[in-house]
């Protein structure tokens, strides 16, 4: 089914780039279609169908988010305001989905009294190179899509966070020290400059099936990222 998919987007990107169809709204007759013949030097089907291949297969950045399939615990601490802060606990799972190609972040726990729970989804986009992560929570109606990269040991992503006043820049720095434990330094950024807002501490309270069955669960990854509970 996948190859399937894979052939019948080739061929649409095929047909769409030279131009094939022509039709005229209104007419009753089907839409006609012309063959065109493919430039010299233009990428074949073949070459086509290997290079959308590439790009879906997961490699060791996908490894690298699997490996903490899982359940954990968490400890948050967020600022409220100048010399404010809130601490709270929660609980995380996390899954592979989609062959390994993303992990399926899971979130509940409670802040500044009150009930909370998100949903994540990370993965590595193999096109544009980069991570990529998106979060929803009860806490409101938008959606939050980060990107970034690694720097160093650090999984560093941005984003635009939506609020009551507004949009603004959003950085999220996850550390991992070891594979039992996960760090999120979350920050804001207000007048060109960075704020440190709050922090998650995850610990490991079990493996899932990825880490029973994988050796790449030994080695450590980077998952909680995709998990900004409060």
């Amino acid at each position: 089914m996948i190859r399937t998919a894979l052939v019948g987007a080739a061929a649409l990107t095929l047909l769409a780039g030279v131009g094939l169809t022509s039709y005229h709204a209104g007419s009753s007759a089907a839409p006609s279609m012309t063959l065109v013949a493919q430039p010299e030097g233009e990428m074949g089907m073949d070459a086509m169908m290997k290079m959308m291949q590439k790009a879906a297969t997961p490699g060791k950045h996908h490894a690298k988010l699997a490996a903490n399939a899982g359940d954990w615990k968490a400890h948050t601490k967020f600022s409220m305001g100048p010399g404010e802060a809130s601490e709270g606990e929660g609980v995380m799972s996390l899954e592979t989905i989609l062959g390994g190609r993303f992990t399926l972040g899971r979130y509940t726990g409670g802040f500044a009294g009150m009930d909370f729970e998100g949903v994540s989804i990370t993965g590595y986009d193999n096109a544009k190179k980069q991570y990529v992560s998106v979060w929803a929570d009860s806490f409101g109606t938008s959606i939050l899509y980060m990107t970034g990269n690694m720097e160093g040991d650090e999984l560093v992503l941005t984003g635009m966070a939506a609020g009551p006043m507004g949009e603004h820049e959003m950085k999220i720095v996850s550390a991992q020290p070891d594979a039992n434990t996960m760090i999120d330094t979350f920050y804001d950024k207000y007048a060109d400059e960075w704020v440190q807002s709050g922090q998650i501490t995850y610990t490991r309270t079990g493996q899932g099936e990825h880490d029973k069955h994988n050796e790449h669960g030994k080695q450590g990854g980077m998952g909680g990222m995709g998990s900004r509970g409060g």
